[in-house]
């Protein structure tokens, strides 16, 4: 079974200088998600994460993973 990686979009999207507060996308990444590859979507993943203030990245983390949860 091929396991797909989930979108980091979390549906809380605000954007400010080109770049989502909730999953820490940049705009260009979050063109590239749709069509994009694996290798692309672990890149998109790592560099979302370390944008993240701390409390940001704990909320991402807990619905990112209660999302994958319930998609898997």
């Amino acid at each position: 079974m091929i396991e797909k990686i989930v979108s980091p979009c979390i549906s809380i999207c605000t954007l400010e200088a080109d770049q989502c507060t909730a999953c820490g996308r940049t705009i260009e990444e979050i063109k590239i998600w749709r069509n994009g590859t694996d290798e692309q979507h672990k890149k998109i993943l790592h560099d979302c994460e370390s944008r993240l203030d701390e409390d940001s990245h704990e909320r991402w983390v807990n619905m990112y993973n209660a999302k994958v949860k319930r998609l898997t």
